[in-house]
């Protein structure tokens, strides 16, 4: 399961605006300037990802941590496809969509992918696991890099790492003598977890086996691990289960990112065994021994409880015959204890985060409480959330989203208050959910981060920043100085600045339109259904902008076929909410265009002198006329 130089999956194509102003405030696309002045839509000039990434948002965030050797707690998120880890200072006191106090393995806003240039004790690439030990000391799991990457109280110092295991001590790769299955390498580590007695435990995913690295910082860059379990004691092996067709209480099997690692107070471990559909706990694992025992005998490397197989050790497909309820699980992943020992396993696969009670862990009964899914068990008495909003709100639903179930661990944790955290990872965003937490309010009762609210699941947090695929520029030379207009198209909005004297990087935008607030991004959804029909205040994919004399904006709404025309936007004082006074290209009709089919063959079959298809161009003559 070794990474290498994996491109990250754009969602869109992001370009980034460039614009050169000149001596009268004339507005220049770049092209047409060899050397800008100025640019909107990234940090530099070097980077072109989607929506700007900042301190603000997330993309895929799988793991997060809480720092409780202080108070108020610190807050660590492992955000995933950013390759990057970020840090918040207040657990107690951050806003919905706070932005990051500390970043790790980004050296400038929008630079996620230093580790081109060779890994160092400053990159990520891709990390998916995250914990502190009780000094307050970080560690990271640098998935793609094959290492475990140590941090000395970050807070108190800096962001470069201090310790690395899994590459022999080295920084820039695997050591000398480094290679192969071994008791110094690691290959895509996942999950990790530190242990009452500050030891490190990693879940070393790609050799399917979970490996403990004793005393990492007091025993002096400790880096050779001293147990392993899943592989019966061999740091040679790496088969899924054993390489056996069948599960054994002795062997693991890793699916992908999908994996999770917590001890309780007492030292008893338990871990998701993803690709098992199971949990597995350890009563104290190798406190009597590094060698196998059997089930339900403490102190060795064997598995003594098992969830979400009804008790066997060797299957691996009891919901497929018994159908999804209180005691099944499927592509488990984040797993933690609250403070009263009760166990909560995020059930990545069934969309879903269970908890089981502490006298429901041995042996293992059903769960008593299920979070996303509406308090019920096995989904089917759910009702389908009346809008796209509306389910962000209610639902750990990630099939709510283009694309589609995630195949990332969701991490979870519990701050000192007992509000507790969930990766939300197709949701791009983190949950905090107050305490007590219950299986039948309607909605979730918190705070978010990488959001602005519940009912926002955008890519690195959409705002009046960033842009995504930018397919047009349109300056207003009505005002002076002039206005400048940006068609955001995969977006489904335009973007307006109210001074191009006074733009940079950071500048966000004055106006919104085609979407309620900045931070929607949804096509046709201003009135928060999922109809998908257009409206008088909504865009699809529009691709072109051009504005009047009098200030009047032009927008060719290409996805709905038609051109909306929306009176002098910046004249109303208002930052969004606009609403077109005229539609062009569906006679007359501002609820009529494509109805959710933004693709040519919705448009009409016989063209008129009333209609239009996909428009992607717009110009005004010096009379006005379109």
């Amino acid at each position: 399961m070794k990474l290498r130089h994996i491109t990250r999956i754009p969602r869109s194509i992001a370009i980034a605006i460039v614009i050169a102003i000149a001596a009268f405030a004339v507005v220049a696309v770049a092209m047409q300037e060899p050397s800008p002045d100025q640019f909107l839509g990234q940090g530099n000039l070097t980077e072109s990802l989607p929506n700007f990434i900042n301190r603000f948002g997330l993309d895929s965030p799988v793991a997060v941590a809480i720092d409780r050797s202080v108070t108020p707690n610190h807050v660590y998120v492992a955000d995933w496809n950013n390759n990057r880890v970020l840090g918040y200072q207040n657990a107690s006191g951050f806003i919905n969509g706070k932005d990051a106090d500390l970043i790790f393995g980004e050296h400038n806003p929008g630079a996620i992918n230093d580790y081109l240039s060779g890994f160092t004790n400053s990159t990520l690439f891709h990390p998916s696991g995250i914990a502190v030990d009780s000094n307050g000391n970080l560690f990271v799991a640098d998935s793609g890099a094959n290492r475990v990457l140590e941090y000395n109280q970050p807070y108190n110092t800096d962001t470069v790492a201090d310790e690395v295991f899994g590459t022999c001590g080295d920084f820039t790769g695997e050591g000398v003598g480094c290679t192969g299955v071994s008791a110094a390498t690691l290959s895509g580590p996942t999950a990790i977890a530190i242990d009452p007695g500050n030891n490190l435990w990693i879940v070393d995913a790609g050799n399917n086996r979970v490996v403990k690295y004793a005393n990492p910082i007091a025993g002096g860059s400790n880096i050779t691990a001293s147990v392993v379990l899943g592989q019966l004691a061999n740091f040679t092996s790496s088969e899924c289960n054993l390489g056996a067709a069948a599960p054994t209480a002795d062997s693991l099997c890793f699916a992908g990112f999908d994996a999770g690692l917590r001890f309780d107070t007492s030292g008893n471990l338990f871990v998701s065994d993803s690709a098992n559909n199971r949990a597995l706990e350890f009563l104290a694992p190798a406190q009597a021994g590094t060698s196998p025992g059997v089930p339900g005998s403490a102190g060795d490397t064997t598995a003594d409880e098992v969830f979400g197989q009804n008790g066997s050790f060797v299957t691996t497909n009891y919901q497929a015959t018994h159908g999804e309820g209180a005691t099944t699980l499927r592509s488990p992943g984040g797993i933690v204890l609250d403070d009263s020992g009760n166990l909560y396993i995020a059930d990545e696969g069934n969309q879903r985060v269970l908890e089981f009670l502490s006298t429901a862990l041995n042996p293992p009964g059903a769960a008593s409480l299920v979070l996303g899914r509406c308090g019920a068990f096995d989904a089917i008495g759910c009702p389908s959330p009346s809008s796209i909003q509306g389910g962000l709100a209610e639902a750990l639903n990630f099939e709510l989203l283009p694309i589609g179930p995630s195949s990332l661990a969701g991490g979870l944790a519990f701050d000192e208050s007992g509000n507790l955290y969930i990766a939300d990872t197709a949701n791009n965003r983190v949950l905090a959910l107050v305490s007590p937490l219950t299986s039948s309010v309607s909605g979730f009762s918190g705070r978010v981060l990488g959001q602005a609210s519940f009912v926002h699941n955008g890519v690195d947090l959409i705002d009046g920043e960033g842009y995504s695929t930018p397919w047009g520029v349109a300056p207003d030379l009505s005002a002076n100085p002039n206005r400048l207009y940006i068609v955001d198209s995969q977006n489904s909005r335009v973007l307006g600045y109210a001074n191009v004297t006074t733009l940079d990087p950071l500048t966000p935008a004055d106006v919104v339109v085609g979407q309620p607030d900045f931070f929607s991004y949804y096509a046709n959804l201003f009135d928060s259904t999922n109809s998908n029909s257009p409206t008088a205040s909504t865009l699809a994919f529009p691709t072109a902008a051009v504005v009047d004399s009098s200030g009047n904006l032009f927008v060719a709404d290409t996805g709905n076929s038609r051109v909306l025309v929306f009176s002098n936007p910046f004249s109303l004082g208002e930052a969004d909410g606009f609403v077109a006074s005229l539609v062009i290209g569906q006679n007359g009709s501002f609820t009529t265009g494509q109805d959710g089919d933004f693709t040519a063959a919705g448009c009409a079959a016989t063209p008129s002198a009333t209609t239009l298809c996909v428009p992607n161009g717009l110009a005004l003559d010096p009379s006005g006329n379109l």
